[in-house]
């Protein structure tokens, strides 16, 4: 995918986003009003019986669903590795979400410098740190992919947790659960890859 031009999207829930020209996202939402329709339902029940204080989202891309996330809880942290995508997940976030923080970084279990792979078909969500074949990769600087690990001290000492999350998955492919230190929660939402 060549063509990065912005467009301006309002989806049926309201939100104000850009998003890329030719990605299935922004084809989803100007189709639909809304992409991902059943994952944002079901993020939307978990997190309205957990009364979260933060959560996270890992890879957020454009912030598609970080803006509706961050109507359920105290604080977001959005993480997107990819500085282009970032700049826009960034900007959604400012438009739509007061409470949202947005982080140009990858997590990993270690601390190095990662090379991404983007889909060239039109489906940024789709990059991966993984070796993949089919796609491209950007060649984007070492400077531009830090790949942090992010300790237990580490979440403490960035007010967002000092215990490890973990979760089970339900039925519905999505996992959740909560890690409370004193007065912080943490709640993870994890979606099944496939």
């Amino acid at each position: 995918m060549t063509d990065r031009s912005i467009l301006q999207l309002t989806t049926n829930r309201g939100h104000r986003l850009q998003a890329f020209a030719n990605d299935s996202i922004t084809s989803e939402i100007r189709d639909s009003g809304v992409y991902d329709q059943w994952t944002l339902l079901a993020i939307e029940h978990l997190l309205s019986n957990m009364n979260a204080d933060i959560c996270l989202d890992v890879g957020a891309n454009i912030g598609n669903h970080a803006v509706v996330i961050a109507q359920h809880c105290r604080q977001l942290h959005a993480f997107e590795p990819v500085p282009f995508i970032f700049e826009v997940l960034q900007a959604n976030l400012q438009n739509n979400a007061d409470n949202a923080r947005a982080h140009c970084v990858a997590l990993s279990d270690e601390n190095s410098v990662a090379t991404i792979h983007i889909d060239p078909g039109g489906n940024l969500g789709k990059s991966t740190m993984l070796s993949s074949e089919g796609l491209s990769s950007e060649g984007l600087s070492s400077e531009g992919l830090p790949s942090e690990r992010l300790s237990s001290e580490e979440l403490s000492s960035k007010a967002l947790s000092s215990t490890p999350l973990s979760g089970e998955s339900s039925d519905s492919g999505l996992a959740g659960s909560n890690a409370t230190t004193g007065s912080i929660e943490i709640t993870a939402v994890c979606g099944d890859q496939q």
